[in-house]
């Protein structure tokens, strides 16, 4: 015999406070992303945005919101899109472009692949890719 469970729902204000936060750490996200793909630090990111560093790391955990001119300004200082700062988060509208989800190792390789001649970097992602696959 099933036993029926019994769901209690959150209130409406809840579901969308808990919503705004999940946002505001995807955002956060971003943002680190993008700053560490720029090799700007959290300090020299808060100087051109006129707040502290630990503003920059309250937006970059979700602890704080990003108000819009401060994200349009660092759309402006990475050089993006401003759409690309809710990359990842899921809504009803198609994402014109996401931002790649990898751990710090992904990044360093990202960076040291950048910096190589354009003639070479073609190379270096195939050596990376048939580690990746050691069985093709």
């Amino acid at each position: 015999m099933m036993q029926k469970v019994s769901r209690t729902r959150a209130p409406q204000g809840a579901r969308s406070e808990e919503r705004e936060k999940q946002i505001s750490v995807l955002v956060g996200q971003n943002i680190r992303t993008l700053r560490t793909l720029n090799d700007i630090s959290q300090t020299a990111l808060a100087e051109r945005l006129g707040v502290t560093f630990q503003q920059v790391q309250k937006y970059e955990s979700g602890m704080n919101r990003v108000s819009a001119p401060k994200l349009l300004l660092m759309a402006e200082i990475f050089n993006t899109p401003i759409s690309t700062f809710f990359s990842n988060i899921e809504t009803t509208e198609p994402q014109d472009a996401a931002l790649p989800t990898f751990g710090k190792h992904g990044l360093r390789a990202a960076r040291i692949v950048e910096t190589m001649p354009p003639r070479v970097q073609g190379t270096a992602l195939r050596v990376l890719q048939s580690l990746a696959d050691p069985g093709e």
